[in-house]
C-alpha cells in the first residue's frame, strides 16, 4: 500500500435518478434526485403549462404561446386557475410523485422522520407583451429604459440595503463584490 495514489481503472457514470413525466393536472415536469447526502431533490414545472392544462380541462378556449397565453375566451376564469396554484397544491403534487418514484429515503428513513421539505429555489415571473408592429416594440423598450434608468444607482441602493452609501471616511461602503446587508449600527 505504499505512498502511491489509487487510480480508478474504469469510469462509471454517476447515477442521477430523474423522473420526467406529464402530469394530468400540472402538465410536463421533472423530478431529479441528488446521488449524494443529504439527497436533495429538484422539482421543475412551468406554471403557464399547468394553467394551459387546467384551461383545457375546463373547456376554456385559448391560443397558447411557448410560455403563456396569447388570448383567452374567459380571462377571469383563467385568473382563477392561476390563483388556485397555491403552495399547498404544489406540495401535494410533489408528495404525490414522491410516493410513485424511487428515491433515496427508504420506508425506515421516512418512519424515522427523514423527509423532503419543499422550498422555492428559483421562480421566474414575466410580463408577456405581444408587439404587433416594430413601432410598438420601440415604444415599449424606450419606456422600459426610461423607467429603469436610475435602477441600481447609489441613492436607490441605499434604500434597498437600509443604509447610506459612504464614499469617504473611516469605513467607506465597499465597491463591487457582494453588498453588505447587515442593518446600520
Amino acid at each position: 500500500m505504499g505512498g502511491g495514489r489509487w487510480k480508478r481503472t474504469h469510469k462509471e457514470p454517476r447515477q442521477r435518478p430523474t423522473s420526467a413525466g406529464l402530469d394530468l393536472d400540472f402538465g410536463p415536469f421533472f423530478l431529479k434526485f441528488s446521488s449524494y447526502f443529504p439527497y436533495g431533490a429538484k422539482l421543475c414545472f412551468n406554471g403557464h403549462h399547468c394553467a394551459q392544462r387546467q384551461a383545457q380541462l375546463a373547456g376554456i378556449a385559448f391560443t397558447a404561446l411557448d410560455n403563456g397565453f396569447l388570448d383567452c375566451d374567459d380571462p377571469h376564469a383563467l385568473q382563477r386557475i392561476y390563483d388556485r396554484l397555491t403552495p399547498a397544491k404544489i406540495d401535494a403534487f410533489f408528495r404525490n410523485w414522491l410516493a410513485r418514484v424511487p428515491h433515496p429515503f427508504t420506508a425506515a428513513d421516512r418512519r424515522a422522520g427523514y423527509r423532503y421539505e419543499l422550498s422555492i429555489l428559483q421562480a421566474e415571473f414575466s410580463l408577456t407583451q405581444v408587439l404587433d408592429r416594430p413601432h410598438s416594440g420601440r415604444v415599449f423598450f424606450e419606456q422600459l429604459i426610461r423607467d429603469n434608468l436610475d435602477l441600481g444607482r447609489p441613492d436607490n441602493a441605499s434604500l434597498i440595503f437600509g443604509r447610506r452609501v459612504r464614499v469617504r471616511g473611516r469605513r467607506p461602503t465597499p465597491r463591487g463584490g457582494a453588498p453588505a446587508c447587515s442593518p446600520p449600527k
